[in-house]
């Protein structure tokens, strides 16, 4: 799998962008090196981009957090869920994109580990700040946890910022845990970690499901909402 930048699809590549670190602002003066038809970039060699941005949390477990600034993040050093969802799912691309043999395999799959383990302890510190997910599906050690985490933590991962979960961030977490547990589901030898992701990541599509979604009145219509706490049908969208 390649990143590249085309002129023809802004969009996509906006967010491979973001995949990659670069601004929307320098954009322009990357596109020639970032051509269609030459010098591609594999999906290992850019999430190796992110390596500036990210912060070894803890060595065991391996844990891993996406810094953030601008905007809503504010000056920097603070983790959003939308930063680290990306992480996941970046990182999940990464390990799907190499063959099982691939000397950089090893590397792509604890990358990821630390990604994911940086997300789990955001939904863990999320636990007394969610009352926006009255069950918490996401088993853990010492007993439940919201599956969906506050949308703003510190870098660190040691308390929540902003409360309230953010559905793209969300939703990109999950299906980068889907990715990586595809592209290792047939190894003859899983990591140690494999039915841990595996289950958390069911319980992360229940909870999804559950608070990040709504009925319609007549129950034949289902919606995305904006967040956990915020959202819905007619004038609360």
């Amino acid at each position: 799998m390649l990143f590249c930048w085309c002129k023809q699809s802004t969009t996509t590549c906006l967010y491979y962008l973001l995949l990659l670190g670069i601004s929307a602002k320098s954009a322009s003066a990357e596109h020639e090196l970032l051509s269609c038809t030459a010098n591609n970039i594999s999906s290992f060699d850019a999430r190796q981009k992110m390596d500036t941005l990210t912060r070894t949390v803890s060595q065991n477990p391996y844990t891993l957090s996406l810094l953030a600034e601008g905007g809503a993040a504010g000056s920097g050093g603070s983790v959003v869920s939308e930063g680290q969802g990306y992480a996941v799912l970046t990182a999940g691309i990464s390990l799907a994109s190499l063959d099982i043999n691939d000397s950089k395999r090893s590397e792509a799959t604890t990358t990821f580990w630390g990604y994911f383990n940086g997300w789990k302890r955001m939904c863990i510190n999320s636990t007394n700040q969610s009352a926006c997910q009255t069950t918490k599906y996401c088993s853990h050690d010492a007993g439940q946890a919201p599956c969906l985490p506050g949308w703003k933590h510190d870098g660190g991962l040691t308390q929540v910022q902003g409360t309230g979960a953010a559905p793209d961030a969300d939703g990109d977490a999950i299906v980068g845990m889907i990715i990586s547990l595809k592209a290792l589901e047939k190894d003859p030898s899983k990591p140690i970690w494999y039915d841990e992701v595996m289950k958390w990541t069911d319980e992360s599509c229940t909870q999804y499901l559950q608070d990040n979604t709504e009925l319609s009145s007549s129950g034949s219509h289902r919606l995305s909402t904006l967040g956990s706490c915020w959202g819905g049908w007619n004038s609360n969208g």
